[in-house]
């Protein structure tokens, strides 16, 4: 389908600029910004550090000790490090 135009609506927070900076870097293009009444960013608000993930599901987890294998990931007990 040569010659479609297409639109896209991405809305971004204020933590995401960088990720949005990181795209525009990736396709060589600058997005244009558009904002809408009533969601103008604060600049008085500070972006905070966005989790990618890391610490997915943790909250189904047990918490302290009550825990099937006591060993940990390698099976055994203790704090041995190597």
């Amino acid at each position: 389908m040569l010659g479609t135009r297409v639109r896209l609506l991405s809305l971004v927070c204020v933590d995401e600029d960088e990720f949005l900076a990181g795209i525009e870097k990736l396709i060589k293009k600058d997005i244009p910004k558009v904002w809408l009444k009533g969601f103008k960013p604060d600049p008085s608000i500070k972006a905070e550090p966005i989790n990618m993930g890391g610490n997915r599901g943790a909250r189904n987890k047990p918490r302290g000790g009550g825990s099937r294998n006591s060993g940990g990931r390698n099976g055994g007990g203790g704090s041995r490090r190597r």
